[in-house]
């Protein structure tokens, strides 16, 4: 089902990637608990490197593209997919069905919530010239921090005498607006631009 869910969004990593991680973590899990009662050992001991492993997968779901990161949703969700199959492998099938719930609702009802509230806010990217960096980054790391929808972090270039900062920012009109103001006002900022 989380699996499904991911696959309706185009997300890299959908039904079958799901389905294959949690079979495999399950038996796994099995594997390990079989080994375990039949020589004595941890039975913990080969499962606890699927979470490890898991990973490493959902790594490979991250993108960057300039300041802002993709895909770490579809991470997560490859990561509670490794720990279903723990679950399901031990046994405890309550515990699977409420994180499966508990993951759809997450997926589903928060990411429209999510999205409703993302709608109330406009995404600009800012391009900044100036000629001293510190006074005009503590400004601009002050409206990022403030904001609970930012998109990626600063990114710093030095060009000449002169510094370029470059950065996507999702905020309500009125604060873009008086962030655009504050930076044209600064004496070290040489241009700003915004689209």
């Amino acid at each position: 089902m989380i699996g499904w869910q991911r696959e309706l969004q185009h997300k890299p990593a959908g039904f079958r990637t799901h389905i294959l991680i949690v079979l495999g973590a399950t038996i796994v899990m099995q594997t390990s608990m079989f080994a375990g009662a039949l020589t004595g050992s941890d039975a913990t001991r080969i499962a606890s490197n699927i979470i490890v492993g898991i990973g490493f997968i959902g790594a490979g779901t991250i993108m960057k593209e300039g300041p802002t990161v993709y895909g770490l949703t579809t991470a997560a969700t490859i990561w509670v997919a490794g720990a279903l199959g723990l679950a399901i492998g031990t046994g405890y099938y309550g515990a699977a069905v409420l994180l499966t719930f508990a993951t759809l609702v997450v997926l589903g009802v928060f990411g429209k919530i999510e999205g409703w509230i993302v709608k109330q806010r406009v995404l600009r990217r800012y391009q900044v010239i100036a000629t001293d960096s510190e006074t005009v980054i503590a400004r601009i790391n002050h409206a990022l921090d403030k904001s609970p929808f930012r998109r990626g972090g600063l990114e710093f270039r030095r060009e000449g005498d002169r510094f370029s900062l470059t950065f996507e920012l999702a905020d309500v009109p009125a604060a873009q607006d008086a962030l655009f103001h504050d930076l044209r006002a600064m004496k070290e900022v040489v241009e700003v631009r915004s689209q």
